[in-house]
């Protein structure tokens, strides 16, 4: 649940190559069709709001605390992560089902998040979609996020 984005970051951030091995499965992302036993495993568990942006906070800070990486690396690093979270991981956690509260901290959560780490200044280097997430969670309002990660799917 991104417990590995703050090391996986740190190591993109403080290195010039990375290899990746593509020919090994070494993960495994379960997807459960019925709610009973996907609260069973942690790819299908819900966690606490605050809980599930930790990680995000964490990742932003170690960027910004890198000052021995190179600037156009750490803003390279900051461009592509907000790509990661509003294609994947936001898109994911607002089709979760949080009651309305929880859902509705979690927004104010990943707005605030998007305010405090500039993912407005990053809007030049986002895909499409990231854009259009960043529009959707900028505005605030849940019930029009809801509606368009409907037209995402």
């Amino acid at each position: 649940m991104a417990e590995d984005h703050p090391f996986a970051m740190c190591a993109y951030i403080h290195t010039d190559t990375i290899a990746i091995e593509a020919d090994v499965d070494c993960y495994f992302w379960v997807r459960h069709a019925d709610e009973q036993s996907a609260g069973k495993h942690l790819t299908g568990h819900i966690l606490p709001v605050e809980e599930f942006y930790r990680c995000f906070y964490a990742v932003f800070r170690m960027i910004e605390s890198s000052a021995e990486a190179p600037v156009a690396r750490r803003e390279f690093a900051r461009a592509a992560y907000w790509n990661r979270l509003l294609t994947f991981d936001l898109v994911t956690e607002f089709r979760r089902k949080r009651d309305v509260e929880d859902a509705e901290l979690s927004l104010e959560t990943a707005r605030s998040i998007a305010e405090e780490f500039g993912a407005s200044a990053a809007s030049p280097a986002l895909s499409p979609k990231a854009r259009f997430m960043l529009l959707l969670l900028t505005n605030g309002d849940l019930e029009l996020l809801r509606v368009g990660l409907s037209a995402l799917r």
